[in-house]
Parts: C-alpha cells; sequence; structure tokens
C-alpha cells in the first residue's frame, strides 16, 4: 500500500517494454580476464573433487578385500 502523502508522478512513455533489459556495454581489462580465467579454473578443480568425494561416498565398500578384489563390488 502507499502512504497517502506520498505523490507519485507518471512516468512518460517511452514505447519501451522494459529498458533496464537493454545490453550494456562490458569493459574487462586485462587483470579482470585473468581473475576470470583462475576463478573458472579453481571452480573446475572444486567441481572435479567433489565428483571424486561422491564417487567415494556413494561407490561400494571395499574392507577386507585387497586392492585386486575391488572390481568385485561389496564385501558382503
Amino acid at each position: 500500500m502507499t502512504h497517502p502523502r506520498e505523490d507519485f508522478e507518471p512516468e512518460e512513455q517511452s514505447g519501451e517494454l522494459v529498458h533496464w533489459m537493454e545490453p550494456g556495454s562490458l569493459s574487462v581489462g586485462a587483470a579482470g580476464v585473468a581473475a576470470l580465467t583462475v576463478a573458472a579454473f579453481a571452480l573446475g578443480i572444486a567441481a572435479a573433487l567433489g565428483v571424486l568425494a561422491a564417487g567415494q561416498w556413494i561407490g561400494p565398500r571395499r574392507d577386507g578385500l585387497p586392492p585386486w578384489k575391488w572390481i568385485r563390488g561389496s564385501v558382503h
């Protein structure tokens, strides 16, 4: 609800539906490109480690088996 003392002036009609969705100019310098590259690399490493951790957590238990029998599945 609006406060009764607030005065709103109507906006001028420009014919645009949404003016805030116009594509703007993006300027990124060399430091920005380098930071983006480092961030993308770090995100890739974090995703790979996450996949490996999830694989270890979901994978079958191998307690009591020698390494050459790990491909056969769980102990039970």
